[in-house]
């Protein structure tokens, strides 16, 4: 009522300022005193519908007013609205740097002014191309990694180099074995008098022993010539023969397809075999397991199978060989554990390659004995006995063919062993 005579007022007054009649601005007071009271009876009328609908619940009267359909819509709003401010990264809404920093260099362009074409044939020294083939065969191939990348990354170079490098070394040392794997002439007594003595100064049991006679597996992948490559257990492997003197040393190595038995390696052998008459001297003996067949010069065990039932002297016999013979499996541990890849050979599929490095692992055995595996016997040399047994096997001739005659005298030598061991034990 007073802001209505106010502005009555006031309008009385700037009407009387500016010459409006008097009685306009009474009429129009009178309309909005009109319109105010109208308006008040409105607010009463709320007010009481107020108080009738005070007991309701206003969010449950706005909520019947949605459907279902809408909620639901709602709900996944705000839900993606959750998951979308949760993954937000703060960084994202940081303003960019007002500074920007810039390194002037001119190494890029130099480095592509001076690149070569040949740059990925980097060279090493004899001594870096050395140690990646002592770390490949020593850490081996493994059955699911590349053993020839491993050594590469161990060393800081690249698979292809350290490949090109083990190739070269691998040749090398190949090129060498005629000179560090052989057997001494026929004609080098004294060289075969020391195998002979060395065998005695270790404890041997058999008499003029000077090579053993043994073959071992080597695990590998499937040749791409595969035929004959399975072994009896149906994997496919390598079947090498090897003779080793007192020293652990290597005086022959034969890498052969797995499927060859000890005496088809013999056979097939380019020293063995029927040539071996001519290396082995009069007075020699090698040893051999039941895998090979008696020569007067190889000495194998009584065989025990076909349901034959040995004697005393015959068990007696086999027990002096065996315990001589088995240091050729004690050799073949020691090549395997110094040159792991010989666990298995899986890396490549080349028989050449993997026969050349099978090779090359016992060269580098043979040389390492010669380096550092100092083993000193006390010898106990017969000289007397050692005549005698020259001047038996003298009494034949040495240029001989394995035929009926020879094995015969073959196996009447090996029951004078096995008498003589009988007797001795039984004293």
């Amino acid at each position: 009522m007073l802001w209505g005579g106010n502005e009555g007022c006031s309008a009385s007054e700037d009407g009387g300022e500016d010459g409006v009649d008097s009685d306009v601005d009474m009429d129009v007071t009178e309309e909005a005193q009109g319109a105010i009271d109208e308006t008040q009876g409105l607010v009463e009328g709320v007010a009481s519908d107020l108080v009738e609908v005070d007991d309701i619940d206003p969010p449950l009267m706005l909520m019947d007013d949605y459907g279902d359909e809408d909620l639901l819509l709602l709900c996944f709003l705000l839900v993606t609205v959750v998951v979308v401010l949760s993954q937000l990264d703060g960084r994202s809404v940081r303003r960019p740097p007002g500074e920007v920093v810039v390194v002037r260099s001119d190494f890029f362009p130099r480095l592509k002014a001076n690149r070569s074409l040949k740059a990925y044939r980097r060279t090493y020294t004899f001594d870096y191309g050395l140690a990646v083939l002592l770390t490949y065969y020593g850490n081996g191939c493994g059955q699911d990694g590349d053993g020839i990348g491993g050594a590469a990354n161990q060393l800081g170079m690249s698979r292809t180099a350290a490949l090109r490098y083990i190739q070269k070394l691998e040749e090398l040392l190949y090129g060498m074995m005629d000179d560090v794997v052989y057997f001494p002439a026929p004609t080098a007594d004294e060289e075969w008098d020391d195998l002979v003595e060395g065998f005695s100064a270790r404890g041997g049991d058999f008499p003029d022993v000077a090579c053993i006679f043994d073959g071992t597996i080597v695990r590998t992948r499937r040749p791409n010539e595969h035929l004959g490559f399975y072994d009896k257990s149906g994997k496919p492997s390598y079947n090498c023969l090897a003779a080793i003197d007192y020293r652990n040393k290597f005086r022959y190595i034969g890498v052969f397809s797995g499927s060859n038995s000890d005496q088809s390696m013999w056979n097939q052998s380019e020293v063995l075999g029927a040539r071996a008459r001519h290396i082995c001297p009069p007075g020699i003996n090698w040893l051999g397991d039941s895998g090979f067949k008696i020569w007067p010069f190889l000495m194998v065990p009584y065989d025990e199978r076909r349901g034959k039932r040995l004697t005393r002297k015959q068990r007696c016999y086999n027990y002096h060989l065996s315990s001589t013979r088995i240091l050729v499996e004690c050799v073949f541990g020691k090549l395997k554990a110094r040159f792991k890849v010989t666990h298995g050979v899986t890396d490549r599929r080349s028989h050449q390659t993997n026969a050349r490095m099978i090779c090359v692992t016992v060269v580098l055995h043979n040389l390492l004995v010669d380096i550092g595996d100092k083993e000193e016997f006390d010898i106990a040399r017969n000289d007397e006995e050692r005549k005698q047994a020259r001047g038996v096997m003298n009494a034949y001739n040495q240029y001989w063919d394995r035929t009926k005659s020879e094995v015969q005298l073959a196996e009447s030598k090996r029951d004078s062993y096995a008498n003589y061991f009988y007797q001795n034990d039984n004293e």
